[in-house]
């Protein structure tokens, strides 16, 4: 399974909203609210490239991969 960390990632950085997220990425709202929340299953290259680049990390960083467990 692939979690994102985007929240806390964003909270480390200072961003406490998704209002604020939106002001310093200029994404339109409806997109950085579900950024913010976590509330996606894909996300496009340039958008990752631009929150890379806004919190300085690399993808590596928000996303966590755990294997999935085999059922035996």
């Amino acid at each position: 399974m692939i979690e994102n960390k985007f929240q806390q990632i964003a909270q480390e950085k200072g961003i406490r909203t998704a209002y604020q997220f939106q002001k310093l990425s200029g994404f339109a709202p409806a997109m950085a609210a579900h950024l913010y929340k976590g509330d996606w299953t894909r996300i496009d290259i340039k958008t990752l490239n631009t929150v890379c680049n806004l919190f300085k990390c690399t993808p590596n960083d928000i996303f966590v991969f755990t294997p999935d467990k085999e059922d035996q």
